[in-house]
Formats: C-alpha cells, structure tokens, sequence
C-alpha cells in the first residue's frame, strides 16, 4: 500500500494512505465481456457437437445454459447469442418443440436485423430454419416468403450456387409437393439439383420432406 505524507498542524508528517483499487476502466469491461463470450460460446458449442451426436436432450440443455448466460451478463445484442438462439430453434425443431424454436428463432432473427447485418450467411440459417418450423407447423403461406426471400437474398450475398440457397429452393418443392403443386415442386427440385451440381445433368426425384440447415 503506497503512502503519502502531509504536514499535520504540529509540523510532523502524518501518513496518508490511498487507495490502490483500481476503477473500472472501459477496457477492463472489456476483457470481461470477451471472457464472457468465451465462456458461453464453449457451452454452445458442445450444444452442437452433442447435437450431431444424436443427445438432443443434453444438447438442448447446454445451448439453453449459453443463452440463459447471455442473457444474465447482459449480453443479448450481440451475434454470438444470435448464434446460440439459432442452434437452440433447431435443436427444438429436432424435438418438435415447435412453438419453442419459433420463439428462438425470430429472437435470433431480430438480433440480426438490429446488428444490422441481415444477410450474413449467420443470418440466412436463422431465416431458413424459422421457414421450415412454419411449414412443420402446415403455416405454408407464412413459409412460402420466407423460402422465396431467402434465395433472393441468399444469390445476392453469397452467389448463385451456394449450398445454403439449394437447400432453401429443396425445402420449398418439399412444401409445395405437400400441397399439391407437383409441377412447381418438380421445377424447383431441377433447379436445386443443378445448384447442387452445376456440371451434371439433372434428374429431380419427388420432393421429400424439409431439411434442416
């Protein structure tokens, strides 16, 4: 503890300690927060390798112990607990937990909007697994737009044959096989295909059901 003197009335020192605690100095706060990060990101990502593991439960209970920690440490607008909220919609959606993952996903969904960073390849997940909770949920004429603006955005951000926008084009001839519209379900799985394999020639199969991403 350093000391400092002062002349008292009498004319002798008298000791004077001050203070060695440091203040909360902005970059400090910073460190934190990334600890913070760190810290919840590991948790979410064994939610995931326990996901593709086939442990749903255990997985839905680390994503969900990440996102409850982004929220208690205040950090809610901000994309790694997007990401978290991303993986816990499909994690729920696995389980049929729809309404869950609904609630999840355009949680994420806002969080990127606010970001301002919409058409991440982040962001396009949210909005493609948000669409296929809607048509598991038969809500085909909220999906449809979603699909549809999906692969709009999808070509403009990422290119014309990204994985991610095959999938997205997939998912929308599954839902319009399921209401009976074979010949556009049969159009766009050509054209998935041909995403998928631009230098082969195509033969689409009946459209199955949606696929996660």
């Amino acid at each position: 503890m350093s000391q400092v003197s002062r002349p008292s009335r009498g004319g002798r020192c008298r000791p004077r300690r001050r203070s060695t605690c440091l203040p909360c100095t902005p970059r400090s706060r910073l460190q934190e927060k990334e600890v913070a990060i760190d810290t919840l990101a590991a948790r979410q990502q064994l939610g995931s390798v326990l996901y593709f593991a086939g442990r749903y439960d255990d997985a839905r209970e680390a994503t969900l112990a990440a996102v409850e920690g982004y929220r208690r440490a205040g950090l809610t607008d901000v994309e790694a607990n997007a990401d978290a909220l991303s993986t816990l919609g499909m994690i729920e959606t696995r389980l049929a937990h729809n309404e869950a993952a609904m609630a999840r996903l355009t949680e994420a969904r806002a969080i990127h909007e606010r970001l301002g960073n919409p058409d991440t390849l982040e962001a396009l997940r949210v909005l493609s697994r948000l669409a296929v909770v809607y048509t598991n949920m038969e809500r085909y004429e909220e999906a449809e737009p979603m699909y549809l603006d999906l692969i709009e955005r999808g070509k403009a951000a990422l290119g014309e044959d990204p994985p991610e926008v095959a999938l997205a084009v997939s998912n929308l001839a599954a839902q319009y096989d399921r209401t009976g519209r074979p010949k556009e379900a049969h159009a766009l799985m050509k054209e998935a295909l041909a995403i998928q394999s631009p230098s082969t020639p195509t033969t689409p199969s009946a459209a199955s059901n949606v696929t996660l991403p």
